[in-house]
C-alpha cells in the first residue's frame, strides 16, 4: 500500500472521526470532544496517511506540544481497522519521528502514553529507541450516586486525625515542592513525570500554572494545616493529588492522580478526597496510581503500623510491620514483546470497596495500566 502523509484538514473531520475511529476506546474516544480545538489551537499538529490508491484515510497521529516546547507527545494515534496488521501504524510512527526532527529543532524529547496490556505499540516504540519512564495503575469505574456522601473515616486510622486534604493553587503547590530535595522530590514524583489524563508535565512552576490555566488541571494536597486557614504556608509534602475534568465522547471523566511517598494510607486519603469532592456532574471516574507503590512494601509510619480493624482496610493492613503491596511489572519476552503481570494493590482494593456503593468499577473498560515511553532527540 503506498501511503501519502499529510496535515490533517476540517474536510477530513467527517472521515477521521468516522469510519477511521469507530471502534476506539470502546466509545470513550476523546478525539471528537478536542478535534476542532486541536485544529486551532497552535499547540496541535494532526497528521494523516492516505492511501494513494483509494484516497482513504488509512491512520491519524498527532503532535503535541508540552512543557513550553520541550516535550513532544504523539496523542490520538488510530489506523483503520481494514489495514491494521499491514505495518501502517509503524510507517506512520516513522514519520512522526522524521517530522519532529524536521520541524521542531528545539524540542528535547518525544513521550507517548500507552496501555501496558497491548505489547504491540509498545514494541513499535521499543524498536525506535524509546525507553519506560514512569508506569501508573489505572482504575475506571461508572457512577452510580453522589459519592461526596462516603465518608472519610472509610480510609482513615489511628494517627492521621490531624492530617487533611487542602486545596492549593499552582503557585502554592510549586512552593512546597521547592522545599524538597532532588531525592524527596524523586521519591514522590516517580521519573519526575506527571501524568493526568494520558498526558505528562514536567513538575515546574510555568508548566503548573500552565496546566491550571490552560487545562484546567487542579491540586489538592495532603497538610497538617487546619483547612480553613486563610493563609496556606508552604512545606513539605506527604502528598498531592492532580485532577482533571475532561469532556469524552460517553460524558464528563474524571482523573484523579494522587502522589505520595510510597505510603498507601496517604495516597487512600487523597484518592477519596478527589473522589468525593470533583465527581458532581461526572460519569466515569478515572483513578490513576503510580506502579512504585504497588512495587515498594512500605511502613504506615516510621514505627510500626497501628492495628486497624476497619472492613475497608482488612486487605491493606497485614500482621507484621509492613504493608504488603502487589506488583505489577512489564517483562520481556523472548521475542522481545512485552508481557505484563496485574493484580490491583490493596489500598486500591480498600478504596473500590469504599465507593462500592456509589461508583460501579467492574465497568473498568481499560482492565490495566499506562506506560510512558520517551526518547530523547540530542542524546
Amino acid at each position: 500500500m503506498e501511503l501519502e502523509f499529510r496535515n490533517v484538514t476540517l474536510r477530513d473531520r467527517d472521515e477521521i472521526l468516522g469510519a477511521l475511529s469507530e471502534d476506539v476506546y470502546a466509545g470513550h474516544d476523546y478525539l471528537p470532544c478536542f478535534f476542532d480545538g486541536w485544529m486551532q489551537d497552535g499547540e496541535h499538529q494532526m497528521i494523516c496517511a492516505v492511501d494513494k490508491a483509494t484516497g482513504i484515510i488509512m491512520a491519524l497521529d498527532t503532535v503535541s506540544l508540552f512543557d513550553q516546547g520541550r516535550t513532544i507527545m504523539f496523542q490520538a494515534l488510530r489506523v483503520h481497522r481494514a489495514s491494521r496488521g499491514m505495518g501502517v501504524g509503524s510507517r506512520m510512527s516513522k514519520h512522526m519521528q522524521e517530522l519532529v526532527a524536521q520541524h521542531y529543532p528545539s524540542a528535547e524529547r518525544i513521550r507517548v502514553c500507552t496501555q501496558d496490556c497491548y505489547p504491540q505499540p509498545i514494541n513499535i516504540h521499543l524498536k525506535l529507541g524509546y525507553k519506560p519512564v514512569t508506569r501508573h495503575g489505572f482504575a475506571m469505574g461508572v457512577i452510580t450516586k453522589p459519592c461526596h456522601q462516603i465518608p472519610m473515616s472509610q480510609l482513615s486510622v489511628p494517627g492521621t486525625e490531624d492530617l487533611h486534604v487542602i486545596r492549593v493553587s499552582a503557585v502554592e503547590l510549586w512552593a512546597c515542592l521547592e522545599l524538597m530535595t532532588d531525592d524527596e522530590r524523586a521519591t514522590l514524583i516517580d521519573g519526575n513525570v506527571l501524568l493526568i489524563d494520558w498526558m505528562t508535565y514536567e513538575p515546574s512552576r510555568s508548566n503548573l500554572i500552565h496546566m491550571e490555566q490552560a487545562k484546567g488541571i487542579g491540586f489538592a494536597v495532603l497538610s497538617s494545616q487546619a483547612p480553613n486557614t486563610a493563609e496556606f504556608k508552604p512545606h513539605k509534602l506527604l502528598g498531592f493529588y492532580a485532577y482533571a475534568r475532561p469532556q469524552r465522547l460517553s460524558g464528563v471523566h474524571l482523573y484523579v492522580t494522587p502522589y505520595t511517598m510510597a505510603n498507601p494510607i496517604h495516597f487512600g486519603m487523597l484518592a477519596l478526597h478527589g473522589i468525593r469532592t470533583l465527581s458532581h456532574g461526572a460519569a466515569f471516574v478515572c483513578l490513576s496510581y503510580e506502579i512504585v507503590l504497588r512495587d515498594a512494601r512500605t511502613a504506615v509510619h516510621d514505627s510500626d503500623p497501628p492495628s486497624v480493624s476497619l472492613a475497608t482496610l482488612q486487605q491493606l493492613v497485614v500482621a507484621d510491620t509492613h504493608i504488603e503491596l502487589m506488583q505489577n511489572t512489564v517483562k520481556s519476552a523472548t521475542d522481545g514483546s512485552l508481557l505484563r503481570e496485574f493484580s490491583v494493590p490493596p489500598v486500591v482494593q480498600a478504596l473500590q470497596n469504599a465507593l462500592d456503593d456509589a461508583v460501579d468499577f467492574s465497568a473498568d473498560y481499560v482492565g490495566g495500566g499506562k506506560i510512558v515511553l520517551e526518547k530523547s532527540l540530542h542524546s
